[in-house]
């Protein structure tokens, strides 16, 4: 028998993370391990956006063979980054050191500011870029100055390629533009730290991940894992495949080519479903599914003509924006007759309601669809001003955009850019009266150091035009965030082991805690998709969500309803379910861990689909104390 151990054992108590204005009680349990008694010196030291509260050294003997705890005290400053806590100790005549890295991170989202606009021939535009409501070493800033057009649209690349959530529709609409566009993406997203996006890495990862997701049919699950197949998902991720081998990236063949034969056997069943329009109307049409499986097995060079000729007798069964797709499923197939016979000659006359699953039709998403057909098989066709006029608007200036309104709104624009003309025109960059860059062919990208600060101009030179884009990003300095609650309402509730509610946010170390998620659709719609995500604070730490079993003594306080899919990180719990006119509860366990007072987020309930319906509520403060 051996017995392996340093003299002194130094073991630290610290949670995982921390938010600004944190302060947690840093317990240390020291153990001697020898046989002789031994006077100690321990010293706290530490380092990133921490600091010391109160002593930071402690004297105390240590009796042999036996443990002793210190306890120092730790507060996070009003920052973010990377800190670390270090423990010193003098004993038995040596030194020990035990060191642990910890981070701090907001207790709310990062907060956005942005614009964007046109600049002309020997025009100046001033900008203000201003973060005082931030805490400074969270402000990045970033200015971005090109001769497309696509350069307004940023921030809607930069949500796409962000979005958290990992579903079929949303892993598609991530790299779809970075697939069409791959040099602009880099550009227009490359970190002002110097790090390169790289897009063509993160398309090859979406196409391996789309592979992991299918079915024996052929055809795609909504998420990882589901046993579930999803019409739109498929047909969407299989024009993207498409699309990604013909631009030379690695696509499975036998992948592809099931997922094409279960659009074919899907349309083979000539459904119909319930199609809402206008606000208040309604009729039974062709599932929008169908014209775009119908256009991607024609672009994909194995057109169904029979069943585009079904559908060409009977366009009253069509959607105003499958028109356009079975138009254009004709005209990769050379047969331009058909094609001009089908067309609309407007975009007008239907406008379709938001769906929140099924397709996830919207009037923008439907309109910029049709750009883009229009855009690939007839460039010169008419309705594409009024039609660009009408995506680029809805782009610029709405404020909630889903996944499907973004992206093909933002392929429609990189096609636009691609077939503007030249122009000589030519940009400087000031900040503060100090030139700071250029711009005069290629799209630049300016950051917080380049620009050196927030009052900028960009004066125009030469003959034409560009465009322009700033953002300015940080963490709330007071902590404050956006509670509101818009279509749907979340509420986050506590409670005791014995079923109590807890209402002080006060607790003890190791304390069980019972959390309820209530979300209620405030005007009796279904509301599918929804994102319930609850930020936890430092001191809690989840138990494991997937047991079906509460611990002896416990109970729901109301029904208990179970997510369609349910993501499990350090900081924060994340549930995808449909919200109803009725109230549905899902719980999950969390333990107090470490003493301190900590400050918690707040839960929030997004549409993944229509950003209008939302909810935030529930931040606190939470006060965990020592086991008496």
């Amino acid at each position: 028998a051996m017995k392996v151990a340093d003299p002194v054992v130094i073991s630290v108590a610290l949670p995982r993370f921390l938010s600004p204005q944190d302060s947690v009680i840093v317990p240390v349990v020291v153990t001697n391990t020898t046989d002789n008694s031994t006077s100690c010196k321990a010293e706290l030291s530490v380092s990133g956006p921490l600091q010391i509260v109160g002593t930071h050294t402690k004297n105390f003997k240590l009796e042999k063979n036996k443990e002793t705890e210190i306890q120092f005290k730790v507060y996070a400053k009003p920052e973010i980054g990377e800190g670390k806590v270090e423990i010193n100790l003098n004993a038995l005549n040596e030194k020990f050191v035990n060191a642990t890295d910890i981070t701090v991170r907001p207790a709310s989202p990062l907060q956005k500011i942005n614009g964007s606009g046109v600049i002309t021939t020997g025009k100046t535009m001033n900008i203000s870029m201003d973060g005082s409501k931030f805490i400074p070493s969270s402000v990045d800033n970033k200015l971005v100055v090109s001769k497309s057009p696509m350069v307004q649209f940023n921030d809607r690349l930069e949500y796409l390629i962000g979005y958290p959530y990992g579903c079929v529709e949303q892993t598609v609409s991530r790299a779809f533009p970075q697939l069409y566009y791959n040099d602009l993406a880099r550009e227009l997203l490359k970190d002002v730290r110097g790090e390169d996006p790289n897009p063509a890495y993160n398309v090859q990862a979406a196409i391996d991940r789309v592979k992991a997701m299918q079915l024996y049919s052929g055809a795609l699950t909504y998420w990882p894992g589901g046993g579930s197949e999803t019409w739109w998902g498929s047909v969407y991720a299989a024009h993207f495949l498409v699309e990604a081998k013909k631009a030379g990236y690695e696509v499975d063949d036998k992948t592809l080519n099931l997922l094409l034969n279960y659009l074919r056997v899907r349309l083979k069943k000539k459904e119909f479903i319930t199609y809402y329009f206008n606000y208040n109307q309604k009729r039974n049409i062709v599932p929008k599914e169908a014209a775009y499986s119908l256009y991607v097995l024609a672009l994909a060079g194995k057109p169904e003509i029979s069943t585009m000729n079904h559908y060409k007798s009977n366009l009253q069964d069509l959607s105003l924006d499958s028109k356009y797709l079975l138009a254009a499923a004709y005209a990769l197939t050379g047969d331009k007759e058909k094609y001009k016979q089908i067309v609309p000659q407007a975009f007008e006359g239907e406008k379709a309601n938001t769906s929140f699953g099924g397709s996830f039709y919207s009037y923008l998403r439907d309109e910029a669809i049709a750009l883009n057909v229009l855009l690939e098989v007839d460039p010169d066709n008419n309705q594409i001003a009024l039609m660009t006029k009408h995506v680029s608007e809805a782009l610029k200036n709405s404020r909630y955009l889903n996944t499907q309104e973004s992206t093909f709104g933002y392929l429609a624009m990189g096609k636009i850019a691609k077939i503007a003309g030249e122009t000589d025109v030519k940009a400087v960059i000031k900040s503060k009266g100090k030139k700071v860059g250029e711009m005069e062919n290629n799209t630049v990208t300016f950051g917080t150091k380049q620009l050196g600060g927030s009052e900028l101009s960009i004066e125009s030179q030469g003959n034409g035009q560009f465009y322009y884009f700033w953002e300015i990003e940080g963490i709330s300095a007071d902590g404050s965030y956006l509670e509101e609650d818009s279509y749907l309402k979340v509420r986050k509730n506590l409670y005791d082991r014995y079923g109590g509610r807890i209402s002080s946010n006060n607790f003890q170390q190791n304390d069980l805690i019972l959390v309820e998620l209530a979300i209620v659709s405030l005007n009796d719609k279904y509301v599918e998709n929804v994102a319930i995500s609850d930020i936890l604070p430092a001191g809690f730490e989840i138990e494991n969500p997937r047991l079906t079993e509460l611990p002896s003594g416990m109970d729901y306080p109301h029904g208990r309803s179970y997510p369609e899919y349910l993501d499990v990180r350090d900081d924060r719990i994340n549930l995808f379910v449909t919200a109803t006119p009725y109230t549905a509860y899902y719980y999950y366990l969390v333990r107090a861990v470490s003493p301190g007072v900590f400050h918690m987020g707040p839960v929030g309930a997004d549409a993944m689909y229509n950003g209008e319906y939302h909810s935030y509520n529930g931040a606190a403060v939470v006060k965990i104390s020592m086991k008496e």
